[in-house]
């Protein structure tokens, strides 16, 4: 999910292969959209009208592409242009108008034309995820098969690695207007600090 437009949540709904609008004042979808795709992995809000939203076509070749959308003050939804990848992608979060698209073992930083301007390498193998802190200088991603969360900085500088028995292969993870880290894993929703460290269980999962 993504906030745009300041009262709407771009939804990407994988099972349908759509993104919804939902009016967060309403709870109502006001628009939705059919993707031609096999897989919707993830969206991200790039400007305050246009997200961002990542697909996998499998036929007639393995596709893998960034799709530009808009939507308007109402809730409209409507295509842009497209960004090739060429590779899978796993997670995008853009900052500044710039995009970090992670893959399994790279980040690859490009402008709104699918251009690279920059390779950050990230040796992860399975399920990794991306958020961005508030202020734009911190990247935090998630290793599902160490178990650990890492924060760095924009030029590949590792500062907080978070990894403990009580965090169980993680894989998703967004970041407060406070800085504050939020984790989902096996074990449960982790609230960390801006700098990996532990402050509490938000909810524990039942063990299967």
């Amino acid at each position: 999910m993504s906030v745009v437009q300041r009262h709407y949540l771009a939804v990407a709904d994988d099972n349908n292969k759509t993104v919804k609008i939902i009016d967060t004042r309403t709870g109502r979808v006001t628009s939705e959209i059919s993707l031609d795709c096999d897989s919707v992995w993830s969206v991200t809000n790039v400007k305050g009208d246009q997200i961002v939203v990542s697909l996998t076509s499998f036929e007639p070749d393995f596709q893998h592409n960034l799709l530009t959308l808009t939507v308007s003050a109402s809730g409209a939804i409507s295509k842009g242009h497209v960004i090739t990848t060429r590779r899978l992608t796993y997670d995008v979060v853009a900052i500044a108008q710039h995009l970090y698209v992670l893959h399994n073992n790279d980040i690859k930083v490009l402008d709104m034309h699918g251009n690279i301007l920059k390779t950050i390498i990230c040796d992860y193998t399975s399920f990794p995820s991306i958020a961005v802190s508030p202020d734009k200088k911190t990247i935090y991603l998630t290793d599902y098969d160490n178990s650990s969360v890492q924060g760095m900085t924009l030029e590949d500088k590792v500062t907080a690695t978070y990894k403990g028995k009580d965090l169980k292969r993680p894989r998703g993870i967004t970041v407060d207007n406070e800085g504050f880290v939020y984790v989902r894993s096996d074990g449960g929703i982790y609230q960390l600090t801006k700098n990996c460290t532990m402050i509490q269980v938000l909810t524990r999962m039942a063990p299967p």
